[in-house]
């Protein structure tokens, strides 16, 4: 088989509008309206025809109130949308790519976290990684016995004015490209290798189809090659869409979303991850999921960039509501060798920015020069020719499918820390206090392994350490006075969690702040008197053998309510 060698290296292009503010280009432009209603009813689209399905259940459409709509509109209807309020606009539309650099279809490398001696028994047993993604597919051998049901969030949209198509990869029938937005939930919805009515030739041709969906999935999990969580599932959620650029001059078409060169491309437009994010916030409670991966990207950003506008704020509260209920969001920092800034959703505080490293995770490893870089990266993993799973097809026209390929990009190294995330998130605790994302967040952190890009040193993932530090124990305050009457006793309580609670540990200092009489051994329930007024610093902490929990504290004022009144009465007189 001949070498198919792919450069990436201009995926990322954005025209001047989506940078300075809306702009009504021909009269229109294209923005994300969040309802504030809770009756907005969701149009139903008609039945669709799930051809395979994961679960005993085809995939179908969704019937819960639409948060968002698309709209497009003129600038007099946009300024009587302002007036509404019933709704919300969160900004214009715009276009994220694959974080991809280049594709190599012959390498053979295999590289596994699990290399570094981290094999053991935590795997990502039970655990879920969410894929928001260009699609995975079902059939292939790695990836067959640990996929879930997923979903599919696209947008369909004839722009005549701009000379531009969207396709959404949703769509199963020449019927569907009718419904704007087009959702699917269930069975075999994540899944967009199929081309309806292509020729062999066609489908070589569009082997990126789902190509970058099923190498993401392969990494975090799988049954033949190394993967990070090899007994965890990933639930792919397809938020693509195929763009026809029939006008490709920049100076006529400012509206150009392909690459420079190409009348054709992938684009996961804005307002469907949004869809998407937002239909997890449903799932979360009912589906152990660890970890959500973005291996996409787009209008970047110098620092965080939660407040850039209000569909960055609303993203950024999507995030954080997920990391509340144990979720981390991990996001990739993008491939324009930018040196200051990074791509957006990686560029929000509520989710972990990854940058590349070369392919290793041994102390010395080297930053990947495609890799863009800013202090908002957490986290840097090996993106470098990164072995794993393909779509299965025919590329030559050969007779010989194409089932691996290994690729560059720090799209790979975002799904070696979601796959971390899923292998901590399936380690045993035992307590009353439930893990955040956050807390997975902060122990992926712990390592002992640097890399230095030409401005910054940032952490490696070692998930030797970060399961180590996964296994501390925990503690928080159960219940947090701010307040305390002087001479009076106050009880006040732990939650906590360890690898047994029962031999859990308990120790308090009730003036943290000053030098003595520092901690002394308790319970979980710690009873103690204030016997003078003043402010205080109440600081408690676990251990269990050798492994103690932060140390979390909790400010309280103590007062004499006596003299607290004086002043009062003086007031009254």
């Amino acid at each position: 088989m001949s070498k198919m060698f792919f450069s990436y290296c201009s995926w990322l292009f954005f025209v001047a509008f989506f940078q300075s503010g809306m702009g009504f280009a021909n009269d229109k432009i294209s923005i994300i309206v969040k309802n504030k209603s809770l009756t907005v009813e969701v149009e139903q689209p008609h039945a669709l025809d799930a051809q395979k399905s994961l679960s005993s259940s085809a995939a179908t459409s969704p019937t819960r109130a639409k948060t968002y709509q698309l709209l497009e509109v003129s600038a007099s209807e946009y300024a009587e949308l302002v007036k509404r309020d019933d709704i919300e606009i969160l900004g214009e539309n715009f276009p994220l790519y694959p974080n991809v650099q280049t594709v190599d279809l012959e390498a053979t490398g295999v590289l596994s976290l699990r290399d570094t001696g981290s094999a053991n028994a935590f795997q990502g047993d039970g655990k879920t990684v969410v894929v928001i993604d260009s699609g995975v597919e079902l059939e292939h051998p790695h990836l067959e016995t640990r996929l879930v049901p997923g979903a599919c969030f696209g947008t369909n949209r004839i722009n005549e004015l701009n000379n531009f198509t969207h396709v959404s990869h949703c769509a199963r029938s020449r019927d569907d490209l009718f419904i704007e937005e087009s959702s699917l939930i269930g069975g075999d919805a994540g899944k967009n290798c199929r081309i309806l009515n292509a020729s062999p030739e066609e489908i070589a041709a569009s082997y990126a189809a789902c190509t970058h969906g099923t190498h993401i999935a392969g990494i975090i999990t799988g049954t033949i090659k190394d993967s990070v969580a090899p007994l965890s599932k990933v639930m792919p959620i397809q938020v693509f869409s195929e763009v026809y650029q029939r006008f490709i001059n920049e100076e006529n078409n400012p509206f150009q979303l392909c690459r420079e060169g190409l009348d054709t491309c992938q684009v996961a437009m804005v307002s469907d991850v949004l869809r998407a994010l937002d239909w997890l916030n449903t799932q979360a409670d009912t589906t152990d999921i660890a970890a959500i991966n973005l291996s996409i990207g787009g209008l970047p950003s110098a620092g965080v960039c939660d407040n850039e506008s209000p569909l960055h704020q609303e993203f950024n509260q999507l995030t954080q509501a997920l990391a509340d209920k144990g979720i981390v969001t991990v996001a990739a920092a993008g491939n324009q060798s930018d040196n200051n800034s990074i791509d957006f959703p990686a560029c929000l505080s509520a989710v972990v920015a990854v940058g590349a490293s070369e392919s290793t995770f041994s102390l010395g490893s080297l930053w990947a020069p495609f890799s863009n870089d800013s202090d908002v990266i957490e986290l840097v993993a090996p993106g470098d020719s990164i072995d794993s799973s393909t779509w299965q097809v025919d590329i030559d026209l050969d007779g010989e499918l194409n089932d691996y390929a290994a690729i560059s990009g720090t799209s790979q190294s975002t799904a070696f820390v979601s796959g971390a995330a899923a292998v901590l998130s399936a380690i045993p605790v035992d307590g009353d206090l439930a893990k955040t994302g956050q807390d997975i967040r902060r122990h992926l952190l712990q390592t002992s392994d640097f890399v230095t890009s030409p401005n910054r040193t940032h952490p490696l993932l070692d998930l030797v350490s970060a399961a180590e530090d996964y296994r501390r124990p925990g503690v928080k305050f159960s219940n947090s006075p701010t307040s305390i009457i002087v001479n009076s006793t106050e009880n006040l309580t732990l939650q906590s969690y360890g690898i047994n609670q029962a031999n859990l540990n308990y120790f308090w200092d009730f003036d943290y702040q000053s030098t003595a009489p520092g901690f002394i051994t308790g319970s979980k329930t710690q009873s103690h008197t204030f016997a003078t007024p003043g402010n205080y610093t109440i600081a408690a902490y676990a251990s269990e053998g050798e492994r103690e929990s932060v140390v979390m504290t909790q400010d309280v004022t103590v007062y004499d309510p006596v003299v607290v009144m004086i002043p009062i009465l003086g007031l009254l007189l």
